[in-house]
């Protein structure tokens, strides 16, 4: 798999993302998930006002009802807990759908994931915006602080 995506450009390393456990599992070959384990961990995080922000504005670009939204959450395998979904109901009912939207984020779609995976360096590292360039040069600053401390 490493080397399949290495394809790509084969100067860049491979980067992994540690996915939320409740979106389903893949097996990993024992000798893979323990390099990932102990290999370094960096987490990009954007506030949470602004992935709020782009959701609705998805939400919106798509013609689709937050009604809609809380609706497929309700019915996913795990749904969320009763009262947190009539919370976030009432909010877009009273047209606080900015706040319902960060609370489903916050609450639902990236809960606190507890203890990290990796035994390796973490760290998170903050980005002002969800912008592909933002993210672009942040993995090209730490690629390159990497190389210059080999």
């Amino acid at each position: 798999m490493l080397d399949a995506l290495r394809r790509f450009d084969p100067r860049r390393p491979v980067w992994v993302r540690d996915g939320i456990g409740q979106s389903g599992e893949l097996a990993l070959a024992p000798s893979l998930r323990d390099v990932l384990q102990h290999s370094d961990s960096v987490w990009l995080e954007v506030p949470l006002a602004v992935r709020a922000q782009a959701w609705l504005e998805r939400l919106r670009s798509m013609g689709t009802d937050i009604d809609v939204l809380l609706q497929t959450v309700a019915e996913s395998v795990v749904p969320p807990a009763t009262t947190a979904l009539s919370n976030w109901r009432a909010l877009a009912a009273n047209g606080q759908l900015h706040d319902a939207l960060v609370l489903i984020i916050k609450g639902y779609l990236q809960p606190n994931l507890g203890a990290s995976q990796w035994t390796g360096r973490q760290r998170v590292v903050q980005l002002a915006t969800l912008s592909s360039d933002a993210v672009e040069l942040e993995v090209d600053r730490l690629l390159a602080a990497g190389a210059a401390s080999v």
